[in-house]
Parts: C-alpha cells; structure tokens; sequence
C-alpha cells in the first residue's frame, strides 16, 4: 500500500511538471496558489517568507552564485519520505531521461527534460530562490549534505513534495 501511494505521488508531481512543459501561455489554468495548511511560515530569515511545507525544516545555507550554472536531479521526498532508487528512475524516465534547471544569468531560469525546455525568471530573497513558470510557482532552498550543496525545490501545488538537484554545470 506504501509503494502504492508512492508511485501516485510521484505521478501527481510529474503531472504538475508536465503540465508546466506543456501548459505554457495558457491564459485559463487553474488558480495553483497554496491552500491553507500546506505551507509554513519560515522564521529564519530576515522576513517572513512562507514555504511550501516540504522546505520549512530543511537546515539552508545562502543561496551560492547560480548565474551560469546548471542543476540535474539527484533525488527526491514525497509527503516526507526519501524517493527510492526505483521512485527516481521512473521521474527521469517519464521526464525524458533527464531534469535539468539551468541558470542562464542573473535573472533567468531554463527547465529542461528530454527534449522539451521552458525558460522563466528567477528571483533571490534571502535564503531562498524563487521560480516563476506562469502559473506554475517553485521554491528553493539550498542546504550541504556532506560537502555537496543541493537545490531542494517543491512547487505550490504539491507543498508537501520535493525533488533535489546537484550541480554539475558550471559554463
């Protein structure tokens, strides 16, 4: 029953996504904002800035310089619980074999999977990073696991959902 509910949680995230690669300058989406209960208010930094839930209790470091730098997925939790080896091979082949976030410059923002890619804008608010693809909002935070910075990112319409990155390009 686990693996059950975890396998439809990865479909949820990966529809969400999908629908980001595919739903672009759709002017009738539905309203993704959080509903009450599935976001936190984080009260580490400077202003008070509400996560989706999934990001409240990570331990963040700065947001280090993105510009010109690329992000693959290496990882991810569903309702709190860690992906498997299996969980993450079924996201990257249902994305095309590949998740990529690619920081472009200063203010822009490149998602690629397969062979489809969308570009955005992003924005840096004290610990956390904000990605805007039209109606679909993404959150990120930066945490060392390790030696290793990983990008942890959850989206507003699965708050309790995240997927992590690691770098592994630098242009």
């Amino acid at each position: 029953m686990k693996k059950i509910l975890s396998v439809l949680l990865i479909v949820m995230m990966l529809l969400s996504v999908i629908g980001i690669m595919t739903g672009c300058g759709d002017e009738t989406a539905a309203d993704t904002s959080s509903v009450g209960g599935t976001s936190s208010t984080d009260t580490n930094s400077k202003n008070d800035v509400t996560l989706p839930a999934a990001l409240a209790n990570i331990t963040k470091i700065n947001v280090p310089n993105i510009a010109d730098t690329g992000w693959t997925l290496s990882g991810g939790m569903i309702d709190g619980v860690e992906m498997e080896q299996e969980d993450l091979d079924n996201v990257r082949n249902n994305f095309g074999g590949t998740m990529n976030f690619y920081f472009v410059d200063n203010t822009k923002v490149m998602l690629s999977n397969g062979d489809n890619a969308l570009e955005s804008t992003y924005k840096i608010t004290d610990e956390v990073l904000y990605m805007d693809f039209n109606e679909y909002k993404y959150h990120a935070v930066f945490t060392d696991i390790q030696g290793t910075t990983v990008m942890i990112v959850a989206n507003d319409t699965d708050p309790n959902s995240a997927l992590y990155f690691v770098l592994v390009d630098e242009h």
